[in-house]
């Protein structure tokens, strides 16, 4: 029995250590895609998730990190900041001839935003809040050989991403599960990597759908994952394909959140009287 344990943890072993490469590869696709075209994911999609006055909550993903303030019991206001980097590499030919591309794409930015929040009930709030992304794509293309085209395959945008969201959440601000509906509209400035101006005929309009759950590993401390399904509405309309918009993405991270309310003091003549009762 022992040496059957011993061989089957063994097995298990090995497929970890051979799907390991796999794992990291899968990751990288869907942070930015992989193939011909750019790909441009947006962000994660930030939802405070607030219940009263004076909360701070902070939420750390590997390439973003929100924060949040509540001004008063139904206000908050929120900054984050976005920088996340793939490098994918690409082989096409023979054995004995092979012609290799490299593929290199940084996505770098902040937002702003401010909302309101109102509890449904004990355990449930829902929040409106609206704002916009401000961001650098810069993409560059490499390789032997290749009839590149100067333009898409080596750019940087700036993009101004407006955005106006609502969402429900279902428990306490450190365990939770929130259901998000965002509209997004970017807006891209592309130019070459001279600076030159090219032509962007795209008008991508996208519409989030998100799930995000957290679980409280200690006070104040939760472990997040987050859900997101991307439709573009205005698929249409681009008609160079000159990049694609990543159709649905998964991020992790850590939330932390503070109550700063202040406790009400008793005064010192509230004290409880105490009648004795003669038998």
């Amino acid at each position: 029995m022992r040496l059957l344990i011993s061989l089957t943890l063994t097995k298990v072993e090995f497929i970890l250590q051979t799907l390991q490469p796999s794992f990291y590869t899968i990751i990288l696709l869907l942070a930015f895609g992989y193939g011909c075209t750019p790909t441009y994911q947006s962000s994660r999609t930030y939802i405070p998730q607030h219940t009263k006055a004076k909360q701070l909550q902070v939420e750390l993903g590997a390439s973003q990190a929100d924060v949040s303030y509540s001004i008063t019991d139904h206000v908050q206001a929120n900054v984050g900041g976005l920088y996340v980097t793939s490098k994918n590499e690409a082989g096409e030919g023979t054995d004995d001839s092979q012609l290799k591309r490299t593929e290199t794409s940084t996505l770098s930015g902040g937002h702003l935003g401010l909302g309101f929040f109102t509890a449904l009930s004990e355990n449930k709030v829902l929040s409106v809040n609206v704002g916009s992304a401000f961001q650098n794509w810069e993409f560059t293309r490499d390789g032997d050989d290749l009839a590149l085209d100067l333009g898409y395959d080596n750019f940087n945008a700036s993009i101004i991403n407006p955005y106006a969201q609502v969402a429900f959440m279902f428990g306490r601000p450190t365990s939770n599960i929130s259901f998000g509906l965002r509209y997004e509209r970017p807006m891209f400035d592309f130019e070459d990597l001279n600076g030159a101006p090219l032509e962007d005929n795209s008008d991508p309009s996208l519409l989030n759908y998100i799930i995000h759950s957290k679980l409280e590993i200690t006070s104040g401390l939760s472990f997040f994952g987050q859900f997101i399904f991307r439709d573009n509405l205005a698929s249409d309309s681009m008609d160079l394909e000159q990049y694609d918009i990543s159709s649905w993405n998964i991020y992790v991270g850590l939330s932390y959140a503070m109550g700063f309310a202040e406790q009400e003091e008793s005064s010192p003549n509230d004290e409880i009287e105490v009648q004795h009762t003669e038998k």
